[in-house]
């Protein structure tokens, strides 16, 4: 099986963020499977990783899951790879609040190559792609060009 061009990859993996948040979105699967204090594993995750895998496997590319795993010695290769985190926010997916979405990364060894990212609570999906820029639903970004810290915020939820 030969590698789809790099803008079938693009369109791949929008499309199966969307589908993988669609599918959470839904909220059919409630179920705990483990809990610790500061982590949560639901059986939502485990869906929407086998929905992104199955969605995956026409690229050929290996994935390596938050959830199931994979072969982490890609990491040190030059090959194509995806990462993936099918419901990253669990926890603020279990409490039914914002913040919470699914990510995909396509990396070569040790770099990303591109990332999308679909928060399915706001539906807005965000991509970014090396040497080509980062979207917001098709909308290119630019980032900021400040040298004082007075105009950056970084927001961290509780």
């Amino acid at each position: 099986m030969s590698t789809p061009s790099f803008e079938s990859l693009k369109e791949i993996a929008q499309e199966t963020a969307w589908a993988a948040g669609k599918l959470l979105a839904e909220g059919t699967q409630m179920k705990v499977n483990a809990s610790t204090d500061d982590d949560v594993k639901m059986q939502a995750d485990v869906d929407s990783e086998h929905l992104v895998r199955d969605r995956l496997k026409s690229t050929g590319l290996p994935v390596i899951g938050e959830e199931l795993g994979g072969d982490a010695s890609l990491y040190e290769s030059d090959s194509l790879y995806w990462v993936v985190d099918p419901l990253d926010g669990t926890y603020n997916y279990l409490r039914r609040q914002p913040s919470t979405c699914v990510s995909l990364g396509l990396m070569r060894g040790k770099e990303p190559v591109l990332g999308v990212i679909y928060d399915f609570t706001a539906k807005k999906t965000y991509l970014g792609v090396v040497g080509e820029g980062t979207y917001i639903n098709g909308a290119r970004i630019r980032r900021c060009n400040s040298s004082s810290n007075k105009s950056v915020a970084i927001r961290k939820s509780v």
